[in-house]
């Protein structure tokens, strides 16, 4: 609802500039209760007066009731809010009124620091909770009352002051947290084998390894060894990341986690890299013939056989994993093959002769 520039005035709200903002939201409040607010800065743009002492003067003599809003005991000795908020309450004491005195402070004021004149009335603290008991005190009498709060609620701190701690905080960290992740660290890696693997006995023990750190802003790489800590000298990283890249060089392990965040000590943890697992190969006669159906039995107790074009092919289990395996092949009517199979040589072909009876072999 806009303000009724034509009516009565109801309210006159008294402030310095620096707490217009506080005025503003009390202004439209009231005026959306039906209320006619003057406010310098609103109410004389809406009239487009120039002459704005006469216009304030005539709002003095015309209100019904004065409000005096303000963030430091300062603001209301200040010469123009003192001058209206002591012809109000003169023209209150001649008789001229029988109107309210209100005080809205902010945190920082204290009744005892208020001019003794505005002490004798009112004062609320400035929050928006408080807002109906402002209302009911500055109402026109053929209004009912809002539902307002026994007991006034305190003023929110100062947000400007906070915010003006919270960025100087801020500014007095910041050389600090460049320092903390552009600084090079020297970083401190563990190797363990991951527990509770179930892994064959004749797995091979990790020995050694090539370690590798990365970040944009470089790579470095040292040397691990069985039971040892490996020691990276020096190492970058970009600013507000602390990611880094892992990788492990090895013959038979590999890491569990290819990143992790950087550290002056990382515990990495180590798995099998799947080099011993699978066993694949094929199976055919000397003529090229393709065998299917044959038996092959790997270590005395694992048994698969070849599909329909001689090929055969499975992965292994971590408890059946080892350097090398004994394979058996069978099939009837050829000679059995025995042989010693090591994956990381790849797949493995094999030759399987038909057998030859006794009078054959005696060229009967």
């Amino acid at each position: 609802m806009e303000n009724l520039t034509d009516k009565p005035i109801d309210v006159f709200i008294s402030r310095k500039s620096v707490d217009a903002k506080n005025a503003r939201i009390l202004y439209k409040y009231l005026v959306q209760r039906g209320l006619n607010v003057f406010v310098s800065d609103i109410t004389l743009a809406k009239k487009g007066n120039s002459d704005y002492t006469d216009e304030i003067n005539k709002a003095l003599e015309e209100t019904t009731h004065m409000i005096v809003v303000s963030s430091s005991p300062d603001n209301l000795n200040s010469k123009w809010v003192k001058s209206e908020w002591t012809v109000f309450i003169n023209r209150k004491r001649s008789g001229g009124t029988a109107g309210n005195v209100l005080t809205v402070t902010s945190q920082n004021v204290k009744i005892k620091d208020l001019p003794l004149s505005l002490r004798h009335y009112e004062v609320v603290p400035f929050n928006i909770k408080n807002f109906p008991i402002i209302y009911n005190y500055v109402r026109q009498p053929n209004e009912p009352a809002c539902v307002a709060p026994e007991i006034a609620y305190p003023a929110p701190n100062d947000s400007k002051v906070l915010r003006g701690i919270l960025i100087a905080m801020v500014f007095s960290l910041i050389p600090l947290i460049f320092r903390h992740y552009t600084q090079p660290l020297n970083v401190l890696v563990y190797l363990t084998e991951k527990p509770q693997m179930n892994l064959s006995p004749h797995y091979p023990k990790f020995d050694t390894g090539e370690l590798s750190l990365s970040t944009s802003k470089g790579i470095w790489k040292q040397e691990a060894r069985t039971g040892k800590p490996t020691l990276f000298k020096h190492v970058v990283m970009p600013l507000f990341k602390c990611n880094v890249k892992l990788d492990l060089n090895s013959k038979y392990w590999k890491l569990e986690r290819d990143s992790s965040n950087l550290s002056d000590e990382l515990n990495l943890k180590i798995v099998p890299n799947d080099r011993l697992a699978t066993i694949s190969g094929s199976v055919q006669t000397s003529q090229g013939l393709e065998l299917d159906s044959v038996k092959i039995l790997i270590e005395g107790d694992t048994l698969l056989e070849t599909n329909g074009s001689g090929q055969f092919r499975i992965i292994l289990p971590y408890k059946l994993q080892r350097e090398s395996y004994r394979l058996v092949f069978r099939r009837k009517g050829y000679r059995s093959v025995t042989t010693d199979y090591y994956p990381v040589s790849g797949r493995i072909d094999i030759i399987m002769s038909p057998e030859t009876n006794q009078r054959e072999n005696m060229g009967i």
